[in-house]
């Protein structure tokens, strides 16, 4: 999947994941969704679920992100984390293009 950003402006990301293990998900234990690798060029590296995710459910986040302030193709990747512990699940990968 790939969409294309004016650079320097703000969107709204959009990005659905779900739970397969038997843990439920929340921001009191430091679940969180990160963009992988944490240097996001698209602002905060990391969101606070706003919601518990019980075994078996998917848990859909949008928020806003700014483009890159520098024209080119970026991977946006997004994968689940419980923060002091590591990363976990399959990446969640969206092709930008930054334009001007």
């Amino acid at each position: 999947m790939s969409t294309t950003m004016v650079v320097g402006q703000t969107y709204r990301v959009h990005v659905t994941v779900q739970t397969t293990g038997s843990l439920t998900w929340t921001a009191a234990s430091n679940y969180k969704l990160g963009f992988v690798g944490d240097n996001s060029p698209f602002g905060p590296g990391r969101v606070l679920l706003d919601s518990s995710v019980a075994p078996g459910q998917q848990y859909a986040s949008t928020f806003a992100k700014i483009a890159p302030n520098t024209p080119g193709t970026y991977a946006m990747q997004y994968r689940m984390l419980k923060e002091g512990v590591g990363w976990f699940g399959q990446i969640t990968t969206t092709t930008v293009i930054a334009t001007v």
